[in-house]
């Protein structure tokens, strides 16, 4: 541990590296070739919507240098499978923003790759068979990233300049979406 490195059971280990090594094959043959810069930093200046500069920092899992395209891996507990859930997944976690914000950033990193930088995830399952998906942010889900981007851009730079950092206060109640039930084929609600 001091080393910098942690102890691992063997078969752990063994079940982990079969593991990548079969989403790692799984990805290369659904043409997801991750040969480029592995847990990219770009430090980088983006704007509020008062013309405000706001440092920010991105940390991006996979960026290809030659084409602009980030790659965000993420492992799933459930199905990797496309679908209506695994866009709720991606809104709930606020990825959107993610996707959103790594194309600014490799744009402002390199202008050669103006309007040309991309983004997808690359969804992995955890468990065997291990399926993976590449999912691109559709142009609505581009749209909803953009104005949370900039909503959470506009919220940074007004705590950095004023040194105001609200917080949350009371309780609230959390209704679940109508997709959602219906989803869980819920059809009575109580209060």
């Amino acid at each position: 541990i001091a080393a910098g490195k942690l102890p691992m059971v063997r078969r752990k280990f063994d079940h982990f590296d079969r593991a990548a090594k079969t989403i790692r094959r799984r990805l290369d043959d659904a043409g997801c070739k991750l040969n480029g810069v592995w847990q990219a930093v770009i430090l980088c200046e983006l704007h509020a919507s008062n013309g405000n500069t706001v440092k920010c920092k991105a940390k991006m899992d996979h960026m290809d240098p030659m084409t602009g395209l980030v790659t965000d891996l993420k492992k799933v507990g459930g199905s990797a499978k496309p679908d209506r859930k695994l866009g709720n997944y991606i809104v709930g976690l606020g990825y959107q923003i993610q996707a959103a914000m790594y194309p600014l950033v490799v744009e402002q990193w390199n202008p050669a790759f103006i309007g040309r930088a991309a983004f997808e995830w690359a969804f992995a399952e955890s468990e065997f068979p291990h399926a993976v998906s590449r999912v691109a942010p559709s142009g609505s889900m581009r749209a909803l990233g953009n104005a949370q981007l900039q909503q959470a851009l506009d919220t940074w730079e007004e705590c950095l300049r004023t040194d105001r950092w609200p917080g949350y206060e009371g309780v609230t109640r959390i209704e679940a979406t109508p997709w959602m039930l219906e989803d869980a084929r819920v059809d009575e609600v109580t209060e």
